[in-house]
C-alpha cells in the first residue's frame, strides 16, 4: 500500500520534529536560567529572548548562541544545574546534525535507489 522509503522519510521527519522540539524547550529553560541567575552572561549574548521576533538582532543573538554552544564557553558556568543543562543541549545539537546529514543522506539514496529501480 505504501512504498517503504516514503514511510521511512515521514518517520524521519516526525523524529527530527520531536528533536526540533526538544532541543527549543531545552534553550528556553537555558535562556531563562541565564536570565535570572546569570544576567551578565546573559547581556553577554545579546539577551536572548524565548520568542524573539524577526529582526536583525535576532540572527546576531542567534549566531553568538551557536558559537557559545559550539566553543563550549558554557563550561565557565559555577552552577551546576545551568551547566548541565547546557551540555544536554550541546549534545542534543551535536546529535540532530549528525541525525540530519546521516539520515537525511541515507534516505535521499534511498528513495534515488528505489525509484531508479522501479524505472
Amino acid at each position: 500500500m505504501y512504498d517503504a522509503p516514503f514511510v521511512a522519510a515521514a518517520l524521519f521527519a516526525v523524529s527530527a520534529l520531536a528533536l526540533l522540539i526538544l532541543l527549543g524547550v531545552l534553550q528556553a529553560q537555558f535562556i531563562r536560567r541565564l536570565r535570572v541567575h546569570h544576567a551578565d552572561v546573559w547581556r553577554s549574548l545579546g539577551e536572548p529572548a524565548i520568542l524573539p521576533g524577526l529582526s536583525q538582532k535576532r540572527w546576531a543573538v542567534s549566531s553568538r548562541m551557536n558559537r557559545y554552544f559550539y566553543v563550549r564557553d558554557f563550561e565557565s558556568i559555577a552552577d551546576p544545574d545551568t551547566r548541565r543543562l547546557a551540555e544536554r543541549i550541546w549534545a542534543l545539537r551535536r546529535m540532530f546534525l549528525r541525525y540530519a546529514l546521516i539520515g537525511g543522506t541515507t534516505l535521499i539514496v534511498l528513495i534515488v535507489f528505489v525509484r531508479w529501480r522501479t524505472v
